[in-house]
């Protein structure tokens, strides 16, 4: 046998040293909740009561919108539209000829900042970009006789013949504009049953104002046609409802280089400000009364409560029997509610 023997310098020669290993940190661990299975079946009643809050809840909703459908049902014109772009079925029905402008008022009123706060902060639009929430009312024109208007009426008088004044919808401010020359009054508001009007004026007798509703871009023509169904309007409306009446983008004149860039682009604007642009289909969207309302909020608060108190009871008693999915989440929460 050969012995092997290895000389190593003086600075190598040295034993062995075993390295040392620092013992792990210990594991956090969940907080040792104590399982009480007797009392955790207790959030039984909890459950309930959430059921029953949810249920009833939403037999107050319930409530709300047959009020709604009360306040509506059998009511003239709630199921009126003023169509923009009128399609080639349409059925025989009652049927007036419209006329449509942009009302004007030389001074800002009181509501005008709070409208244009409320369109920047919500970014909610009226019906589409070209017109916003803080864009003045329209004013729809129309011939109607006596008979018909006065079921409309819900307060103040009947416009009278040849006089500028105007019937106010739901949304429609009661101070007076101009349409060019001519002032209009408002006289009575209509009632918040009548569908098409939301944020427009009713000027009921058109043919003694003909000369303030001239060719476009500045009036717009449609026909006002009362279903005798909402449903039934459905069939007639555009499924993809477009701006009636939209120009293609207007490109300002290159080859003329006689006038500068600026002022090109100025006369553009201003040709799209004037032109009135208004969606294919004008209705279907009513004011609803203050108790209705009230009614619709108290239910959805009651509904909210009960779905909160059945989860928490829920999760209470999934703690208690230690469900092993959530178990972990769940000790948290009661450990730390």
């Amino acid at each position: 046998m050969t012995r092997i023997e290895i000389n190593l310098p003086a600075h190598l020669d040295y034993p062995p040293e075993v390295p040392k290993i620092s013992a792990p940190p210990p594991i956090p661990t969940l907080p040792q909740v104590p399982s009480t299975p007797s009392r955790g079946w207790g959030w039984l009643f909890g459950i309930a009561a959430g059921i029953l809050l949810v249920f009833t809840g939403m037999m107050v909703l319930f409530y709300g919108a047959l009020r709604d459908y009360e306040d509506i049902a059998g009511k003239p014109w709630s199921s009126a539209f003023i169509l923009f772009e009128i399609p080639d079925n349409l059925p025989v029905l009652e049927q007036y000829p419209v006329q449509v402008r942009r009302v004007h008022r030389p001074n800002p009123l009181e509501d005008d900042i709070t409208l244009k706060l409320l369109e920047k902060v919500v970014s909610w639009e009226r019906f589409d970009q070209p017109l916003r929430l803080s864009d003045p009312e329209l004013l729809i024109a129309l011939d109607l006789t006596a008979e018909k208007l006065t079921p409309l009426l819900a307060s103040g008088r009947l416009p009278e013949p040849g006089k500028p004044e105007v019937l106010a919808g739901s949304l429609a401010r009661d101070e007076g504009f101009w349409v060019d020359d001519v002032e209009f009054t408002v006289t009575g508001r209509l009632a918040d049953s009548v569908s098409g009007f939301l944020f427009s004026y009713m000027l009921p007798h058109s043919s003694e104002f003909a000369h303030l509703f001239p060719d476009e871009p500045q009036t717009a023509t449609g026909l006002l046609v009362v279903f005798n169904d909402p449903l039934m309007a459905v069939d007639y409306l555009p499924q993809n409802p477009h701006l009636a009446g939209q120009e293609p983008e207007v490109i300002a004149d290159t080859e003329s280089d006689k006038e500068p860039a600026a002022q090109n682009i100025d006369t553009v604007s201003t040709a799209v400000e004037e032109s009135l642009v208004l969606p294919a289909y004008a209705g279907g969207m009513l004011l609803s009364q203050k108790l209705v309302t009230r009614i619709s909020i108290f239910g959805l608060l009651l509904t909210a409560l009960g779905g909160t108190l059945g989860f928490f009871s829920l999760f209470r008693i999934l703690h208690s029997i230690r469900y092993r999915l959530l178990f972990g989440i769940l000790a948290m929460m009661v450990a730390r509610p």
